[in-house]
């Protein structure tokens, strides 16, 4: 701390009844003591030298909490563990705190074989390569040199010319080979029109593909029971939606429940490229009362959450 606030503590013990205050201990080096004993009165302070820390002394410190910590105190505190941690912590509390971390982690000894190796450092150790700095660059001499006669070899020799000849393989003279390969008095033949050369220049035309049938007409099961999607969506109103499916026998088995009752119809749709069978119950002029019908249900028809929805959103 600042020297000004242990200055302050002190002043301020002095100045209270010594008999029933609080005693302040201070630790610290010789610096600390030369700041209190400058004070005037100096009656009531008293010295305490701490010698340094012994190797038993380190041990019994940290044994405890080795242990709990979890760590093994056979391992982390063997004999070559306490000799690093007693000579680098030099018998202070501060200084063992600080380096056991480092020396449990063997970079303290990383630290101190870096040093070892620095100070058997001798200027006879780098003869040897020194030796091979000089063999490497009088290899690389002899090497461009001879790089560099043969790039003058090479561009001192004259470049060969080809020389082309023609040779004459039948009877006669080379004169009447060469007026029997001359055309004489043969007309040459007129160049094609442009409008001649598109045709065989053009593909042939693909064949139109035939066109896809029709698919058939959906015919539902029960027409008596079947509404067209547009008809629904014409409808006024709410309505609940009981059961869905991409198979129409889906809606038929809930159908088949109570065939009697008027209320049930089925429409079919189309869900992401696949028909959608809808089953639906009933008309309701608001969302409330088709909320008050779904609890009123027939038993057979009875469903967990049926979907309320208004006739135009299908």
């Amino acid at each position: 701390v600042p020297p000004e606030l242990v200055r302050l503590i002190f002043d301020a013990f002095r100045a209270s009844n010594t008999s029933s205050a609080a005693v302040p201990v201070f630790a610290g080096t010789e610096a600390l003591m030369e700041s209190l004993a400058s004070a005037e009165e100096t009656a009531g302070l008293h010295r305490i030298d701490l010698p340094p820390l012994t190797r038993r002394e380190v041990e019994a410190y940290l044994h405890p909490r080795v242990h709990k910590a979890g760590g093994d105190p056979g391992v982390l505190l063997n004999q070559r563990m306490l000799v690093q941690l007693h000579q680098l912590s030099q018998g202070n509390f501060g200084r063992l705190r600080r380096i056991a971390p480092a020396v449990w982690l063997d970079i303290a000894g990383a630290s101190a074989g870096r040093r070892r190796a620095l100070s058997g450092f001798t200027p006879m150790s780098l003869r040897w390569p020194a030796l091979a700095l000089v063999l490497l660059g009088v290899s690389w001499l002899v090497v461009s040199r001879q790089y560099d006669e043969a790039v003058v070899a090479t561009e001192s020799e004259p470049a060969e010319t080809t020389v082309r000849k023609s040779i004459t393989i039948g009877p006669g003279t080379a004169e009447e080979q060469q007026a029997l390969a001359e055309p004489v008095g043969q007309e040459e033949p007129e160049p094609l029109s442009a409008a001649a050369d598109i045709p065989s220049q053009l593909p042939p035309e693909p064949e139109p593909e035939p066109e896809p049938e029709p698919e058939p007409a959906f015919t539902p099961a029960r027409a008596e029971a079947f509404r067209a999607l547009a008809d629904l969506r014409q409808r006024d109103g709410w309505t609940l939606q009981l059961v869905a499916g991409n198979l129409e026998q889906t809606v038929l088995n809930v159908l088949d429940r109570v065939p009697e009752d008027n209320n049930l119809v089925y429409t079919r749709g189309e869900r992401q490229g696949e028909p959608w069978f809808m089953l639906v119950y009933g008309t309701y002029p608001s969302r409330e009362a088709a909320r008050a019908a779904a609890g009123r249900l027939p038993e057979d028809l009875r469903v967990e959450a049926p979907w309320i929805r208004p006739y135009s959103g299908f």
